[in-house]
């Protein structure tokens, strides 16, 4: 938790006058997920005299394949590229690849683009991928072509400190990497006294798939249940196991205590957020750092998750909530819900700081601030 964005780089916290020019290159902002949500969240927290952002959209608006396996396409983007440059010419130019293998190809002939033409870059890791570390590790092509472009750029951020330390290992610079997380609108999870002392709702909100642990959450409500029968279970999200999730409450007989919600709508979810007390989120999948546990923070809810990648930057075990081993006991998830079922304070006080944490590290305002000054680092960077 000290390797936070803003540590880094040896940032001046005295802003330049310059107004900035900014080219976002990411998939089309029509595609709602992690990257795009961020990037709304940074043009609209960053004051307009301070920063000009410009969006280059890779793939399409609803891209059904990767660009990679489309040479024409990729090639016409490139050009399009090169021209959106030309006519912009950012100062900045902020790309945001994820480790999936041909995405990161694709990714780093944009950075080799933007070299060539002399721009400097921010290459902004928003997931991870070991089989993609193992491959520029260990791989000709990876190693020899693509792990040499990759370290074109002038500054990088990653989602967790153990990203930073295995691209040190692949030879990138420490000094050029941050460590940042996503970030949240705070005031729109929490306007109002949380109720302590009322029937508590426990919340799990992914994609309704086994490796984000809502089976473990089901068989760990059955066994709380027990002690704790006015509990109520809360999901939210759709996916491939929802209807075989609901089949699962009934087989443990706790579907009068489980709701699941499905797809909902922005407003719907954070009113549910707001209604819950306690978030469970046993991840079994490589995360980069969720902003869904941004959320739960923001909501005042104490967090019960798995110390997978920046969760283990965020969350301090029996401070923020509980970190469990993976893969994860439904047992264990148990014992720490019946704990915090008992003693209210202790809930009170997780919620409580959780909310505080969130104010002073991960509102929106804060992260899009800090990004800001490393924008502003890198264009000194000669």
């Amino acid at each position: 938790m000290n390797n936070r964005i803003g540590t880094g780089l040896g940032i001046d916290q005295a802003r330049d006058s310059h107004r900035l020019r900014v080219l976002l290159v990411s998939v089309s902002m029509e595609r709602k997920g992690g990257v795009t949500n961020y990037l709304d969240l940074l043009k609209n927290n960053v004051p307009s005299d301070k920063i000009e952002f410009q969006h280059f959209t890779q793939g399409g608006k609803a891209e059904r394949g990767n660009a990679f396996f489309s040479p024409i396409l990729l090639l016409f983007q490139l050009v399009s590229f090169v021209k959106a440059i030309r006519k912009f010419k950012p100062d900045i130019i902020h790309i945001n690849p994820s480790l999936s293998r041909t995405a990161l190809i694709r990714d780093v002939l944009f950075l080799r683009v933007a070299r060539l033409l002399k721009c400097r870059v921010l290459f902004f890791i928003h997931g991870w991928n070991e089989n993609t570390v193992a491959a520029l590790h260990n791989r000709f092509f990876w190693k020899k072509i693509v792990l040499p472009w990759m370290k074109m750029a002038n500054g990088y951020v990653v989602l967790a400190s153990q990203f930073k330390q295995e691209l040190i290992d692949m030879g990138f610079q420490s000094e050029t990497i941050i460590v940042s997380s996503t970030m949240v609108k705070g005031d729109d999870y929490y306007l109002e006294p949380k109720e302590f002392n009322e029937k508590l709702h426990i919340l799990f909100c992914a994609q309704m798939v086994e490796e984000k642990g809502p089976y473990v959450v089901l068989e760990a409500g059955a066994l709380v249940l027990k002690s704790h029968p006015d509990l109520q279970f809360v999901f939210i999200g759709k996916g491939a196991d929802l209807d075989s999730l609901k089949v699962k409450a009934k087989e443990l007989g706790i579907q009068k205590h489980v709701r699941f919600t499905g797809f909902i709508s922005l407003e719907e979810k954070i009113r549910e957020f707001k209604d819950a007390n306690i978030f469970v989120f046993p991840t079994m999948h490589g995360e980069g750092f969720p902003t869904v546990i941004l959320e739960a923070m923001a909501a005042a809810l104490p967090v019960i998750t798995t110390p997978i990648a920046g969760l283990i930057d965020a969350i301090d075990d029996g401070v923020h909530g509980y970190l469990i081993p993976v893969p994860p006991d439904p047992l264990q998830i148990a014992e720490r819900i019946n704990a915090l079922c008992k003693d209210r304070e202790l809930l009170k006080a997780m919620s409580y700081r959780n909310l505080d944490e969130v104010r002073k590290k991960y509102d929106a305002h804060i992260v899009s601030s800090s990004i800001e000054s490393m924008y502003r680092e890198i264009s000194r960077d000669r």
